[in-house]
């Protein structure tokens, strides 16, 4: 699970493959899921287990993806959140345009 949108970094690289961590954190207490959102070149680098780019492409780049309350806590209960936290990434005006791959 991942989203495909080409974005131009700051140092000129093309990036269009983005993922959200596989390090979630659940904070039951506050109720709150989150994960790092990691940004490849495409899913072929992400396959070969190339390094994340780090350039930033933006100040409204998301770095990580928050979901608070009850729905951090019905998304913990299906076994794997990140399907909740993708759908969060995907209503960003930051990723409108982006594609499921």
């Amino acid at each position: 699970m991942a989203l495909k949108l080409v974005k131009e970094t700051s140092s000129g690289a093309t990036v269009a493959y983005w993922r959200i961590s596989s390090g979630v954190h659940y904070d039951v207490v506050e109720q709150r899921l989150s994960a790092g959102v990691l940004v490849y070149v495409n899913e072929e680098s992400r396959r070969a287990e190339k390094t994340p780019v780090r350039d930033m492409i933006s100040n409204e780049q998301p770095l990580n993806v928050v979901l608070e309350g009850a729905a951090s806590d019905a998304a913990v209960k299906t076994g794997d959140p990140r399907g909740a936290l993708y759908g969060v990434l995907k209503a960003l005006p930051f990723f409108a345009g982006s594609e499921d791959c």
